[in-house]
Parts: structure tokens; sequence; C-alpha cells
């Protein structure tokens, strides 16, 4: 029972430290950002909907997904599915922006992007 006692204390710690509207304040100039909100969850729902009406107008984007709060265990093809979506989207949105000639200034910038976007390491 002792250990319980320090729950929700724990608890608002974590969430002070793990402050997404602060990340995305930070961030969403340098890269783009995309939360995945499952349609069942019976638990994160506020929070989703907080970080909308918080963060919408700035330009977060989220997206559903069928499932519960295991969503990303119980729909992985739905995720993935969104996953490549969203890299495509922020892929076109880049190339807009980028010079397309290879040799170009622009073209580092392409080629950092495509490779942060695979997951690949760009050395």
């Amino acid at each position: 029972m002792a250990r319980a006692a320090g729950f929700v204390e724990d608890h608002k710690a974590q969430g002070d430290r793990l402050d997404f509207g602060r990340l995305f304040n930070a961030y969403r100039g340098q890269f783009p950002f995309l939360v995945g909100r499952s349609e069942e969850d019976p638990f994160e729902h506020r929070q989703i909907d907080l970080a909308q009406a918080r963060l919408g107008g700035l330009g977060l984007q989220i997206e559903h997904l069928p499932g519960g709060h295991l969503t990303t265990h119980e729909q992985p093809e739905a995720l993935a599915a969104l996953i490549a979506r969203f890299e495509r989207t922020v892929n076109t949105s880049r190339s807009t922006l980028v010079s397309p000639d290879t040799t170009g200034p622009g073209s580092a910038l392409l080629s950092r992007h495509e490779d942060v976007a695979s997951g690949v390491p760009h050395h």
C-alpha cells in the first residue's frame, strides 16, 4: 500500500517530463508530427482531444486508427499503412520545397529527408 501512495505523484511528474505540447512547439518547424488515435481506446480520448484543441490549429495532424488501447498490436497493418501515407505526404510536401535539380544545393536536403523518413541513418 505504501508503494501505491506515491503513484499519483509519480504519474503527475511523468506528465511534466513528457509534455507533448512543449515538444511539438519546440520542433514543429524542424520536422512534421503525426499522432495516431485509436477509435475505441477508453483511456486516451481526453489526451488526444486536448492535443487537438491546443495544437491542431498549429498544424498537429491526428489520424484515427481502428482498435482499442493496444491498437498498434491489434491493428499493425493499419498502423503501417498510416505511417506509409504520412511518409508519402511528407516526401511530397518536402519535394515541392526542394529544387528538382539533384545536383543543386537543395539535393542534400531532399536526400537527408528521404534517409530520415525511411529510417536509414544518414552519414
